[in-house]
């Protein structure tokens, strides 16, 4: 029970720096594009932060999963409103 409640606080920690970083980014570089960087720029950043706090087997079992979520789903939602455009 432990680790899921670990994995949604990662998921909404990732999501609101994802979020922040993409919105950003979006606005200087193309959609997809802001997506990839703003997966990296997140895993840069919080990657060595979390592993000092917590360990280097939390960032690989829960921070980098819910980086690699949020980047699929800003990818589909992208390839979605792309389609929908025409």
């Amino acid at each position: 029970m432990i680790f899921f409640r670990d994995i949604i606080v990662a998921a909404v920690i990732t999501g609101v720096w994802t979020r922040i970083s993409n919105w950003l980014l979006s606005k200087k570089v193309s959609k997809t594009t802001a997506c990839y960087l703003s997966f990296w720029i997140a895993l840069v950043i919080m990657a060595p932060i979390v592993s000092w706090i917590a360990g280097f087997d939390v960032v690989v079992a829960e921070y980098v999963i819910a980086l690699i979520m949020w980047l699929m789903i800003d990818l589909i939602w992208y390839r979605i409103q792309e389609n929908k455009r025409g």
